[in-house]
Formats: C-alpha cells, sequence, structure tokens
C-alpha cells in the first residue's frame, strides 16, 4: 500500500513539476511576446512620426522637387504598407499573449482539480488503511485468544494423557505382577 501511495505521489511530482515547467515556458514566452510587443509600439511610433514628416516635406515641396516628391510618396506607401504590418504582427502577438494566459489559467485550473483529486484518494487510502488496521487488530486478537484456548485444552489433554500412561502402567504391572 505505501509503495502505490509512494508511486502516485511520486507521478503526482513529476506531473506537477511538467505543469510548473510549462507555466514557467509560456511565462517566458509571454515575455518575449510582450517585449516583442513593445518594440513594434516604437517602431509603429517611429514609422508614424517619419510618415508625418515625409507627409510635411510632400506638402512643402516645390515644382523642382517632383522627382523627391514621386520617391518621398513611394516611401509613404512603404510605410503603409509596413504599419498594415506591424498591425497585423501586434494583433497576432496579442492574441498569442491571451492564448498563453488562457493555456496557463487551464493548467492552473486543471492542477487544482488534480490536487484535489489526489487528497480525496489519500483521504480514502487512510480511511481504508484504518479499516485494514482495524480488522487486522481484531483478527490478532481473536487469534490470540484461540491461542490461548488451544494452551488450556493443551494442558487438559496432557493432565488426561499422563492420568491414561498412569492407569495404563497400573493395569499392566497389576498384569505382570499377576503372573508372577
Amino acid at each position: 500500500m505505501r509503495d502505490v501511495q509512494s508511486n502516485l505521489i511520486g507521478q503526482f511530482v513529476l506531473e506537477i513539476g511538467e505543469m510548473q515547467n510549462r507555466l514557467n515556458e509560456l511565462d517566458k514566452i509571454k515575455v518575449e511576446l510582450e517585449e516583442q510587443l513593445d518594440k513594434l509600439r516604437c517602431a509603429e511610433e517611429e514609422s508614424r512620426e517619419v510618415k508625418a514628416s515625409l507627409e510635411e516635406q510632400l506638402t512643402n515641396s516645390n515644382a523642382e522637387n517632383k522627382f523627391l516628391s514621386a520617391n518621398l510618396e513611394r516611401e509613404i506607401k512603404e510605410r503603409k504598407r509596413v504599419e498594415e504590418e506591424l498591425k497585423t504582427v501586434r494583433a497576432s502577438l496579442e492574441e498569442q499573449i491571451a492564448n498563453s494566459d488562457t493555456e496557463k489559467k487551464f493548467l492552473s485550473e486543471k492542477l487544482e482539480r488534480e490536487i484535489k483529486e489526489r487528497k480525496r484518494d489519500d483521504e480514502e487510502f487512510q480511511a481504508a488503511k484504518a479499516s485494514l488496521e482495524e480488522q487486522l487488530a481484531k483478527r490478532e486478537a481473536e487469534v490470540y485468544t484461540l491461542m490461548n484456548n488451544l494452551k488450556s485444552e493443551r494442558q487438559v489433554f496432557e493432565q488426561k494423557w499422563d492420568n491414561l500412561q498412569q492407569q495404563f502402567n497400573t493395569w499392566f504391572n497389576s498384569i505382570f505382577e499377576g503372573r508372577q
């Protein structure tokens, strides 16, 4: 029984360790994702600033700067495209963080359920153990009583045997003396 309980506890400890490792990994991923999100926010802010600057330069340009203006327009379009990509990546990262939090919550709840289940199993085990120990104590008392009864009966038997031997010896001697 103790081996079973030790095995259950060992498995439980391993599962808790695995779950804790997974939670730690998820925390690391969350931190990494949050760092990437911060970098993206900074890049987005820089992009806005560059866009504002470029738009200002574009409006202030004159006819001589048409060639430069065309390049600036391409740059603005590229920046807008990059901004859209950044928004998509940011949304994806936020979703990953939310999923990470959801998974972490799920694992935490699962761990709590398993702990409660293990406690309940342990209480049932302890109750069964106590019941078996009580039954064993009763059986030991019964065996002790039977042994005492057997000792008493043995003593009675030995006394009767001694009496029979004495009677036999008396009878045998009386027969043997009668022949002489």
